[in-house]
C-alpha cells in the first residue's frame, strides 16, 4: 500500500540531505511531503478500488528510526509528520473496513505514542467501524521499552 512519508523525501532529496533540510528549509520538506502524499493518495485510491473488501489488513511502512532510537525528535514527527500519517490513515479508513499494520525499522518506541491514539475495540462486523490500528512487531536488536509496546 502507498504510504511512505518520511522516507520519501530521503529517497528524493538523499538521506543526509533530508535530515538537514528537515532542520534549514521545513517550508520545502512540507511542500515536498504535501505533494507527494496526494500522489500516494491517488495510488492507494486505485488500490483500494481494484481490491474491493478482498483486503484484511493495509500494511503501510516507513522507516522512522535506526538501532538507537528514532532518526527525528518527537517534536518534529508531531509538527511534519504526524499531521500527514494521520490524513493517510482517515483516507484509509473512510475506503476500508481493514485493519491497518504499520513497519518502521529501529527503535521507535518514543515516537510510538504519536503514532497512534488508543482505540476502543472494533465493534461487531456489521456495526459500521472501520479497522483498528497495530505497529508491526519491533525490530531485533534494537532498544525497546517493552511497556510501550504492551508486552510487560
Amino acid at each position: 500500500m502507498p504510504g511512505r512519508i518520511f522516507s520519501i523525501g530521503q529517497f528524493m532529496c538523499g538521506f543526509e540531505n533530508w535530515l538537514v533540510q528537515l532542520k534549514v528549509n521545513p517550508e520545502f520538506c512540507e511542500a515536498l511531503l504535501d505533494r507527494t502524499l496526494e500522489i500516494q493518495l491517488a495510488m492507494a485510491e486505485e488500490t483500494l478500488r481494484a481490491v474491493g473488501d478482498a483486503a484484511d489488513i493495509l500494511y503501510l511502512a516507513d522507516d522512522y528510526g535506526i538501532q538507537t532510537g528514532p532518526l527525528i525528535s518527537p517534536a518534529l514527527f508531531r509538527q511534519i509528520f504526524k499531521p500527514r500519517m494521520a490524513r493517510l490513515i482517515r483516507f484509509l479508513r473512510e475506503r476500508s473496513s481493514a485493519k491497518i499494520a504499520f513497519h518502521s525499522c529501529g527503535s521507535v518506541y518514543a515516537l510510538l505514542p504519536r503514532f497512534h491514539r488508543r482505540r476502543r475495540p472494533d465493534p461487531e462486523p456489521g456495526a459500521g467501524g472501520r479497522g483498528g490500528y497495530g505497529h508491526h512487531p519491533p525490530q531485533a536488536g534494537v532498544r525497546q521499552a517493552p511497556s510501550l509496546l504492551g508486552c510487560d
